[in-house]
């Protein structure tokens, strides 16, 4: 009797533990798409005007006089291959089968392997490299 109860809990232990690993398909398609690029995790929203990749966390660096940087940086790729932010200017910006890369006045940002996709527009993808 104590060996078929031992088996029965832990069926419903395995039943528990495979419900918490499978996600549920509504809480996986709502969720917004992550970005990785520099080694930075990026977020990106998109409007008429192109996409925009805000910096999921502060990024550091030092600039060309030796000072210190440390803040969130949002990156503007335009429908016109244009790319700017406040902190690397401008440039421009294209994508190729290996993924996309902005190359801006102080810094290139590369998002290697990863496809641009917003599900409220459809934005063109005229800005080959």
């Amino acid at each position: 009797m104590r060996e078929q109860i031992k088996w029965r809990n832990a069926g419903v232990f395995v039943l528990l533990a495979s419900l918490c690993v499978i996600p549920a398909p509504g809480l996986a398609q709502d969720a917004p798409t992550d970005y990785v690029g520099e080694n930075h995790v990026w977020v990106l929203n998109c409007n008429s005007h192109g996409y925009k990749l805000k910096s999921k966390y502060p990024l550091s660096w030092y600039d060309e006089n030796y000072r210190y940087h440390e803040k969130r940086v949002t990156l503007y790729m335009g429908k016109t291959c244009d790319a700017s932010t406040v902190s690397f200017g401008k440039g421009t910006w294209c994508w190729a089968n290996g993924g996309f890369v902005a190359d801006l006045v102080k810094r290139r940002i590369g998002f290697p392997r990863q496809e641009l996709i917003c599900d409220a527009q459809s934005l063109p993808m005229k800005c080959r490299c």
